[in-house]
């Protein structure tokens, strides 16, 4: 299934199973050059008085990180014990009184899936890569305000809590994002264009002293069709209350 027709889907099925949305509107699907552009509208249900609400609980939120993202085995369970355990990830109580799981969450989470091989390395490869900047020298095309020239340099994590807020303009464009282990790099891919998260100047110096730049180098990387349909769970309130 193309994104497309995946990313109409997960509207379609968004709005069929919650018929009390209050933090989401209407959708409007553009296609061109075999591009796709998805705006969503925001409205608030002032009249009904639903809360806005981007929080999800714990078990709901896992639940719908393994659909998105297929991970496999103990991989997630492993990854936020360790998250969790380095104080990357929301933790308290268990059970009814467990805090919510919010959009920085999601957006640790991601990077944590995305930056490292090994579970053993994963505190150490989120950190780093959370903290990646966007390099407005390498901006190509059609970017949201954060990657254009100019701008303040935001962070990977940043950026993310951003879209799985679903604020701005980033969620109707992004198409992808994949991780670049060897040059430890991070490149968004928009629908006409594409941002690149990398480190400072040092480590840079360090990764081409190391000719880690060189050879196979390792990539992962996770379709914005996942990354929408969690966003969009995250973001889906019935009577107040995140499902």
């Amino acid at each position: 299934m193309d994104d497309a027709k995946r990313i109409t889907g997960i509207w379609s099925a968004a709005r069929g199973t919650q018929s009390s949305l209050s933090g989401l509107g209407r959708v409007q699907t553009m296609s061109g050059n075999a591009s796709l552009c998805i705006k969503i509208i925001f409205r608030v249900d002032r009249e009904a008085g639903a809360p806005y609400s981007r929080n999800m609980r714990p078990k709901a939120f896992n639940i719908k990180v393994q659909e998105c993202y297929r991970t496999e085995g103990t991989t997630l369970p492993e990854t936020l014990r360790l998250l969790k355990a380095a104080g990357l990830m929301s933790t308290g109580a268990r059970g009814v009184n467990a805090p919510d799981m919010t959009p920085r969450d999601a957006a640790r989470l991601t990077i944590a899936l995305l930056a490292s091989s090994k579970v053993v390395h994963v505190v150490e490869a989120t950190k780093k890569f959370c903290a990646l900047t966007v390099n407005h020298s390498y901006s190509e095309g059609m970017v949201p305000s954060f990657a254009k020239d100019g701008e303040q340099a935001e962070t990977l994590e940043d950026v993310l809590t951003e879209y799985f807020s679903m604020q701005g303009t980033i969620i109707s464009e992004l198409s992808s994002l994949e991780v670049r282990h060897n040059e430890e790099q991070a490149v968004m891919e928009f629908f006409n264009g594409r941002a690149l998260f990398d480190g400072d100047a040092e480590a840079t110096n360090r990764i081409l002293s190391e000719e880690r730049n060189m050879g196979i180098g390792t990539v992962r990387r996770v379709p914005g069709s996942s990354m929408l349909e969690l966003a969009v769970a995250m973001n889906a309130t019935q009577n107040g209350e995140v499902n």
